[in-house]
């Protein structure tokens, strides 16, 4: 680009690129992070409800009988 004329832009532009790409790879990874970071607690949340829904099941079935 330098070549074609544009001395003083075109480090600028290729400077720019490089920021906002860098800017753009970083919010993708972090995206991938929180998405992984989400799956996780959703997980966890489920396994909960489930504990305690085993627990109030077994008490009560403990009251019935």
């Amino acid at each position: 680009m330098q070549d074609a004329g544009s001395d003083y832009w075109s480090p600028i532009y290729f400077l720019m690129i490089v920021v906002f790409g860098a800017f753009f790879l970083i919010n993708l990874i972090l995206a991938g992070i929180m998405d992984s970071f989400y799956k996780v607690d959703r997980e966890m949340a489920v396994d909960e409800m489930k504990k305690e829904f085993r627990d109030v099941e077994s008490k009560a079935q403990e009251t019935l009988k």
